[in-house]
């Protein structure tokens, strides 16, 4: 009986396994190309909008990008959120040369608010545009990246767009640590699908570029509505699907690129802070994903090394754990190739894995303890659920 139940267990994991490469090659040939929609017909006013913490290292690429738009009608909004570096000089230099940027000095965090949060309320509370674009300070744009997206949602008729960009990786650490997040979202999450079936659970809205409908934004309830919640952007993609508005994402990485850590304690700090919110707070699911994720990409390698190593088991063929392993290197050559890494990095899975589990663990730890943080202040400690 064991035997049976282990080969049903062993023959559906692979099956899993395809089933995850597919959604991972589908996301990818359908998700349309921001660059490649005809170009806009009309030109409504934007308004971009920047939350800045203590950004001078990233400032002035993204100002510049900013700034060279070659879209007719926008402006920038620059919030500067209580930043101790040189971060309130920089705006002042570039604001003062552009009319188009203005700078916003943050106000203190009212209880029950995350500070970038608060941030973004602030920014859109003062916005002109009929469309406003959330993106973060280390992001750096195209010139032709705000023309395209106006282009994009013409076409789409879309209330929402969110954007993947070019994510830069320059330390060991960033690379070990930043790609499995990206991969497990765009391979887990079918968000192909929902061109066609409007349900919260096919979107994946990317933080660094939010852009969306004025009109919108303000019937989801903006960013009052997630004010205590660490990952906004997912939150915010979902409501917006949730009241029947049209979200749409694109492949932005011929148009904005970012480099979200710098270095591995940084990485560190950051998906420690978002990742077990990613998930809700819900313990039971976030275990079991974490669990069966663990087993879909380790399970295939300890049955090879078992058997090569003369540890054979009776109840595991060796052939389906082959073809399993070979099944995962495809998945992750596939995201790794679209992350513009050598696809050899895919045989380091093992430890890359192994390394967002234990950010997985820690995640868990700090928010039951309270103790989680970005930039110098505390995340709020949410409602955490067990089932």
């Amino acid at each position: 009986m064991l035997d049976g139940i282990l080969r049903t267990h062993q023959i559906s994991t692979l099956i899993f396994a395809f089933l995850v490469f597919l959604i991972a090659w589908l996301n990818g040939v359908m998700t349309r190309r921001l660059e490649k929609y005809p170009r806009a017909k009309t030109f409504p006013f934007v308004s971009i909008l920047i939350p800045a913490r203590n950004e001078a290292r990233n400032l002035e690429a993204c100002l510049n990008g900013l700034l060279n738009q070659d879209y007719p009608a926008y402006e920038v909004l620059v919030l500067d959120d209580h930043s101790s570096d040189a971060t309130p000089q920089i705006l002042a230099q570039f604001s003062a040369r552009d009319s188009r940027l203005r700078v916003l000095q943050g106000l203190d965090i009212p209880d029950g608010w995350l500070g970038k949060h608060w941030a973004c309320h602030q920014l859109a509370q003062v916005a002109q545009g009929e469309w406003l674009l959330f993106a973060d300070a280390d992001t750096v744009f195209h010139p032709q990246t705000v023309s395209d997206a106006v282009a994009a949602v013409e076409e789409e008729q879309a209330d929402f767009l969110t954007a993947v960009p070019h994510e830069q990786m320059v330390t060991l650490g960033e690379r070990l640590l930043v790609p499995y997040f990206l991969i497990s979202a765009l391979s887990f999450i079918p968000v192909f699908l929902s061109r066609w079936i409007k349900l919260p659970v096919f979107t994946f809205t990317i933080g660094q570029f939010i852009f969306v409908r004025a009109q919108a934004y303000r019937l989801i309830g903006g960013h009052q509505a997630v004010r205590d919640n660490a990952v906004d952007d997912l939150a915010l993609g979902k409501r917006a699907v949730a009241m029947g508005l049209r979200w749409r994402i694109v492949d932005g990485r011929n148009r904005i690129t970012c480099r979200m850590y710098y270095g591995f304690r940084e990485a560190w700090q950051g998906f420690s802070k978002n990742m077990f919110a990613a998930f809700g707070y819900n313990v039971a699911v976030y275990l079991f994903i974490w669990l069966w994720s663990a087993v879909l990409f380790l399970e295939p390698l300890v049955v090879l090394i078992g058997a090569g190593l003369g540890w054979s088991s009776p109840y595991f063929r060796v052939d389906l754990a082959l073809l399993h392993w070979m099944v995962v290197l495809f998945i992750w050559g596939l995201a790794y190739s679209r992350l513009r890494m050598p696809v050899g990095w895919a045989l380091l899975y093992p430890v890359v894995f192994l390394l967002a589990l234990i950010v997985a663990g820690n995640s868990f730890w700090l928010t039951l303890r309270g103790q989680a943080e970005w930039k110098g202040r505390k995340v709020l400690r949410p409602k955490i659920r067990w089932i």
